[in-house]
């Protein structure tokens, strides 16, 4: 039997050393992210420069159908918050709906910061905060965010279903969501985590959701993105006029530029991202001009919403007053 000579030893670490200096570092990975992100701005900057006409002849936003978008926006987040504190309250973490607002709505401001981590790491923060176990914290965490993009995934297939065009994005859409589908059974899943908790000291979870819980939440998480997809087709119904039968294929692009913006880890909220795809997907439907303020418009209503119910979060998050502390204030 040979033996590994002194000499193989010094080849390997010298192997390892190349492949470190190799890799890419993060000054690299910074400048390509910053590279992305000034393509795709360019690209939404040089479209809206070209049909800047267009946009400047489109009415100005009809305050009724912004009222039933912010309707049906506060709705179906209000239905997220639901889902979160039901995926907590499953792992033996009960939250009410006010906190779980807070939890879902707070931490999501971090995307606007660059690098998606900051919203993963306040809501870690936020969990433990309101007294729910770091296991459990990344547990709901995970699952919230993979039952979030494949329903998402879903429900622009089941939209698009009749439609032969894109049939691209149709067969990657598919692809990804049997991955997240195979990735969300208990068999694999649970497993997976629970090896991540072993390896970091964390105890292993006890309480697990079975398979059809686990599509019981998929399906209403489902329904929550057809409601704020439809929040978004009212967004387009202030500016443009358009007939139902056009709905599936408007709900369908923002929530694919939804998804789009949220994967594309180099853009911070999605910015310029997200723009892009609605551009090219709402171009067909209405126009250059239209789809130029609908992107716009989209963008600032949806961060509106989101400041509005992240201030809510934080109001109903606050540390109850204690019945001392309120009589001293009273004297």
């Amino acid at each position: 039997m040979d033996h590994p000579s002194p000499r193989d030893g010094a080849d390997s670490r010298y192997t390892m050393r190349v492949f470190r200096a190799l890799r890419p570092g993060k000054t690299v990975l910074w400048a390509v992210k910053a590279c992305l992100l000034t393509a795709v701005l360019a690209f939404v900057v040089q479209y809206v420069t070209a049909n800047w006409q267009q946009a400047r002849d489109v009415p100005a936003p009809r305050i009724g159908p912004l009222v039933w978008a912010t309707f049906w926006g506060v709705v179906s987040s209000v239905a997220m918050a639901w889902l979160l504190a039901l995926v907590l309250a499953a792992h033996g973490s009960r939250v009410s709906l006010g906190k779980s607002i807070g939890l879902r709505f707070l931490p999501a401001l971090g995307k606007y910061l660059p690098g998606k981590f900051w919203s993963l790491i306040a809501s870690l923060w936020l969990f433990t905060r309101v007294g729910v176990p770091k296991h459990v914290a990344v547990t709901s965490i995970g699952l919230n965010m993979i039952i979030g993009l494949l329903s998402q995934c879903l429900v622009i297939l089941a939209l698009q279903a009749k439609s032969a065009e894109n049939s691209a994005i149709t067969g990657t859409l598919l692809a990804v969501s049997a991955a997240m589908v195979l990735g969300l059974h208990p068999r694999v899943f649970y497993p997976c985590v629970n090896w991540l908790f072993r390896r970091t000291g964390q105890p292993p979870l006890e309480t697990k959701l079975s398979f059809t819980a686990l599509v019981a939440l998929v399906v209403a998480a489902s329904i929550t993105w057809v409601f704020y997809g439809l929040a978004m087709y009212y967004v387009l119904l202030s500016v443009t006029p358009l007939s139902l039968e056009a709905a599936p294929r408007c709900i369908a692009a923002f929530l694919f530029a939804q998804t789009v913006g949220f994967i594309a880890l180099f853009a911070p909220a999605g910015i310029g991202v997200r723009e892009g795809v609605l551009l090219v997907a709402l171009r067909p439907l209405v126009g250059e001009g239209p789809a130029i303020v609908v992107a716009g418009l989209t963008r600032l209503w949806q961060t509106a919403l989101e400041l509005a119910l992240a201030g809510v979060g934080w109001w109903l998050l606050r540390p109850p007053v204690s019945s001392e502390s309120s009589e001293l204030e009273s004297l």
